[in-house]
């Protein structure tokens, strides 16, 4: 079995997506919601895809925007070389490629702003999986869960379940398995909320679309994103000779589903330099986990061709501490589409309908949106007078727009809407398309059985289960209407399914049974303060503006001193808190705490030979990065990864390209210097020690190399240049010649003094 792949356990989402046009989803009860219809595919193409993937926001839409403009990208890209990527981690020894292609986006979307950034794929990794509420699981240790549909982490992220920085919850700790947190808790911790996670389609190389599809992927790489990817992996399609890997069935042995990172691309690279030939020239530069000992210091090249490419989405985020409050039902997410017509629907309105828990005002919407060049209108509807009518209450300002992308996207009113404690208000969204879609996003969970010819029963779920549905699913929630003037809700749609007997006595069930829509409320509580910016590290002179909705007052405290009335922006100037709140009758204290942003360097591997590995930092050092190499290492190349100019004294070392440094014996160091427009320069200085069999320099083996060795060298030296003999024995003089050239003299005693100095000043 592979070491770190995950294996597809979908049986149920091939029922799904069976070769019908579509699937009826209807109430038997006279009155009741009319039918609904899930989406399918057509293309025979797309049905081989349903075996990596659940019906999902990409199932539909080709993905690709008549509105995309196909930019001028280069032939070859990669982000290393822009200093936009973090480093490579190893998910060893658990199944968790998954969790780690999704946090390498997550990261990539703050790392311009943050080159230091560390989220934790535990933390995903877990709560998908945690007993409180996640999703089943049979594994031993939750870790060894693979996923088998990337909506479940999109849907837990976009949900706001995370993420939080690797240092709050380390991948080999057991922090969360003591904590025991209810979703809400595990919310309020979250570091960061996802604000987008849009997917890209990958259908077979040679189809008209694919050209479009492509492109896409290579522009969001290109303004920085790092895409998470599924393949089917297997050790007999790896070419280590060229880190080139192609899908062969015919070589595959032993063969797994494994997630990954696109962070860049080469349309020249050679179809000769794949195990197979896949057809074509062309792959996209990959981000493995699996540490930097694996291919290309973790990195390797994949087909355009390979078919079982699919799976990809980027994540976009912010800072949590930007809205306070998350309206939803779709807790984990988005799996399934429908219409309310056998052939699709052009123009649609779905609602949901919710409680405010406080005062407050709503500021954006994050909806999932299924087809692309798709209109949305989206109104919200406060002081409901019937729980059963989305459009009973009074409307906000019409936010209107075009959806260009696939995926959950956050869309902000042109206009916040006030929220009363105790209210009914409601979301309604319209979305209208030229072609007929399913627009209809929405939870979908599935149950089959197999009645064999003794009576025996097998079952199977999809992976999103009936009992994880019901969880939060009730009448009153999520409602549909063909045209506004009725509604429907979604609670009275009753199970689809039906049952085929076979001749041979077995017989097969299905059941369909539809959740919540997709539609979310993105809050703001009243009296909240906004900081213009909340990333952490500023520039100095970087001005800060706060605001707040109710346009009140707002008073001010820097560094805990005086509260002052605020009046416009406030200079940074240095390390500095900041504390505010609106004059209301809430008065709730804001706070951010921000640093000075410096150039940084966001990691530096060094490689021998065939090893590699990244320089370390050992505790209470600042700006000091060391490394250790075996005895006699002349050289070691590095790799510096930074989003600005890095240089050793008049030497530049390119980000994401390999540059060989000359090393002394024992200890060699570096100051190597990074420097960005608009921030302070940073110097680090570089520490590579040599790993000695013995002490060289230690010539009186007390356990220390400094002068006492340093004199004894001189006093040997001055004797034999007398044409003495100093009595020293042979293991002596080993110790002795620390340079290594033979001669035992000043050269050594001087290397020894600094070596002792060097020791003393780094240690």
């Amino acid at each position: 079995m592979k070491k770190y792949s995950h294996l597809p356990i979908l049986l149920s989402c091939l029922l799904v997506l069976s070769p019908a046009a579509s699937v009826p989803v209807h109430a038997e009860e006279s009155g009741a919601a009319p039918h609904l219809y899930l989406a399918q595919f057509d293309d025979p193409a797309m049905q081989r895809r349903a075996t990596a993937e659940s019906p999902a926001i990409f199932t539909v839409s080709n993905g690709v925007s008549v509105a995309d403009e196909a930019p001028a990208l280069p032939a070859v890209f990669d982000l290393r070389k822009e200093g936009l990527v973090t480093p490579v981690k190893n998910q060893n020894p658990y199944r968790t490629c998954w969790a780690f292609a999704a946090v390498n986006s997550l990261e990539n979307s703050q790392i311009k702003r943050n080159p230091l950034i560390d989220l934790s794929e535990k933390h995903l990794a877990y709560y998908t999986y945690c007993e409180m509420f996640g999703y089943p699981t049979t594994a031993e240790d939750i870790l060894d869960e693979g996923s088998y549909d990337i909506n479940q982490e999109l849907g837990m992220l976009t949900s706001w379940m995370g993420p939080v920085d690797e240092a709050d919850v380390p991948y080999y700790s057991s922090v969360l398995e003591e904590q025991q947190q209810t979703m809400d808790e595990v919310r309020s911790s979250a570091r960061y909320h996802v604000t987008k996670a849009v997917t890209y389609p990958y259908w077979q190389w040679d189809t008209d679309v694919f050209p479009e599809q492509m492109n896409a992927i290579k522009k969001s790489v290109y303004e920085g994103n790092a895409l998470a990817v599924r393949y089917y992996e297997c050790d007999e399609c790896f070419n280590t000779d060229t880190n080139a890997y192609f899908y062969d069935s015919s070589l595959a042995e032993d063969a797994g589903w494994h997630s990954v990172s696109i962070v860049g691309w080469n349309d020249n690279f050679p179809a000769s330099a794949f195990t197979s030939d896949p057809g074509r020239d062309g792959a996209w530069l990959v981000k493995n986990s699996w540490g930097t000992n694996w291919g290309d210091n973790g990195y390797f090249w994949l087909s355009y061709a390979d078919e079982n490419i699919s799976g990809i989405y980027e994540l976009e985020t912010e800072s949590a501490k930007a809205h306070t409050r998350l309206y939803q039902y779709d807790d984990f997410g988005n799996s399934g589409s429908f219409a309310t017509s056998t052939e699709g629907d052009t123009s649609v309105l779905f609602s949901n309908m919710f409680t405010a828990d406080t005062d407050g005002w709503m500021t954006s919407v994050m909806l999932c949106n299924t087809t692309v060049d798709t209109g949305y209108e989206i109104t919200v509807y406060t002081g409901l007078t019937d729980p059963k009518n989305p459009m009973s209450g009074t409307a906000s300002a019409v936010t209107s727009g075009t959806l260009t992308e696939l995926g959950y996207q956050t869309i902000g009113l042109n206009a916040p809407v006030s929220l009363t404690k105790g209210e009914l208000f409601s979301v309604v969204v319209k979305l209208t398309n030229a072609n007929k879609e399913y627009l209809i996003p929405i939870e979908y969970a599935t149950h089959s059985e197999w009645t064999n010819f003794d009576g025996s029963v097998e079952s199977s779920n999809s992976v999103f289960t009936e009992e994880m549905l019901r969880r939060s699913f009730a009448a009153g929630q999520s409602f549909y209407s063909a045209d506004g003037s009725v509604w429907y809700d979604m609670s009275e749609v009753a199970e689809s399914g039906d049952t085929t007997a076979y001749d041979d006595g077995t017989s097969y069930t299905y059941r369909g049974i539809t959740g919540n829509i997709c539609l979310k409320a993105v809050v703001n509580d009243r009296g909240a303060v906004t900081f213009s910016d909340y990333c952490e590290k500023l520039p100095i002179g970087e001005e800060i503006t706060l605001s707040c909705i109710e346009d009140t007052p707002i008073h001010y405290s820097v560094n805990d001193g005086e509260y002052q009335l605020y009046s416009g922006p406030i200079t940074y100037n240095g390390e500095m808190t900041i504390k505010a709140y609106a004059d209301t009758d809430v008065n709730t204290i804001y706070e951010m705490h921000y640093t000075t942003a410096r150039s940084e360097l966001t990691s530096l591997l060094g490689i021998e030979n065939t090893f590699s590995d990244y320089f370390f930092t050992n505790e209470g050092e600042k700006d000091t990065l060391r490394y250790n190499v075996y005895e006699g290492t002349t050289t070691l190349d590095v790799l510096p990864v930074a989003n600005g100019k890095i240089t050793i004294g008049d030497t530049t070392l390119p980000s994401g390209e390999i540059t060989t440094l000359d090393l002394k014996h024992g200890v060699t160091t570096f100051d190597l210097q990074v420097e960005q427009p608009d921030l302070e320069p940073t110097t680090y200085r570089l520490i590579v020690n040599e790993m000695l069999s013995i002490m060289y320099g230690d010539v009186n083996e007390d356990g220390d190399i400094n002068s006492v060795d340093a004199s004894e060298v001189l006093v040997y030296a001055a004797i034999t240049g007398l044409g003495q003999d100093a009595g020293k024995s042979e293991d002596w003089k080993q110790r002795a010649d620390y340079n290594r050239d033979g001669q035992i003299d000043s050269s050594d005693a001087s290397s020894i003094l600094v070596f002792a100095a060097q020791a003393g000043l780094y240690s």
